[in-house]
């Protein structure tokens, strides 16, 4: 009888496991459970993160060229010359959503840092790298938005939204992995950049229109 026991405690376990495995990426794209920043950092080397982060980059680059493409082949009816340029400017947004992806990181961890973060700007790597999966994959369709149409409209709201759900896992993350409070992940994850953002916007509007970059 206490074998039997213990058999159906140890299969009561395994499934226990099995579904604790399931919850990860694959099923969670766009909301990443707490508990997954676990796993996800804690590899001591960020190589697979940024494998990912590249392989994110080409999909973003790839998406992001075919609707360009469609968007000026509907207005020009040339398709070599909009193919040309979908292909340019997706290769230049991907390159720019990668790079201020990288600025937003060094940014948040200085911030976390302050705030009483712990870890190195690795995992404050590592957690971007998972949970600004949405803003790089969808984020970008804001650029449809070029019109004042129903429609443009709708493509700026569904790029804020992508966005506004990669922070929401970044707080998840720093909560989990620098053991940030809601409060100072809040700070860090929306207060901070925010601020950042506003302020370079209002330095390039003073100085840019002296230095012929805003007309």
């Amino acid at each position: 009888m206490r074998e039997r026991i213990a058999n159906d405690a140890r299969r009561s376990d395994k499934k226990s496991d099995a579904g604790n495995a399931g919850i990860g990426i694959k099923d969670n794209l766009f909301i990443i459970r707490s508990e997954r920043f676990d796993a996800l950092t804690k590899p001591e080397s960020c190589a697979e993160s940024a494998g990912y982060i590249g392989i994110c980059a080409m999909l973003s680059f790839l998406l992001m060229s075919l609707s360009l493409f469609y968007l000026y082949y509907t207005e020009s009816s040339n398709m070599m010359l909009s193919l040309d340029y979908a292909i340019f400017d997706a290769g230049l947004g991907a390159a720019i959503l990668l790079l201020m992806f990288l600025v937003f990181v060094v940014l948040i961890h200085i911030a976390s840092l302050i705030l009483g973060a712990k870890e190195s700007i690795q995992k404050t790597f590592q957690v971007h790298a998972y949970s600004f999966t949405p803003s790089f994959l969808l984020g970008w369709v804001y650029v449809l938005g070029t019109n004042e149409s129903f429609v443009g409209i709708a493509f700026i709201i569904a790029g804020l939204l992508f966005s506004f759900i990669a922070a929401v896992n970044g707080m998840n993350g720093l909560q989990r992995v620098h053991r940030l409070s809601v409060f100072r992940s809040f700070i860090a994850e929306f207060i901070v950049p925010i601020t950042a953002f506003v302020t370079f916007g209002i330095i390039f509007t003073m100085y840019g229109s002296k230095l012929g970059l805003v007309g």
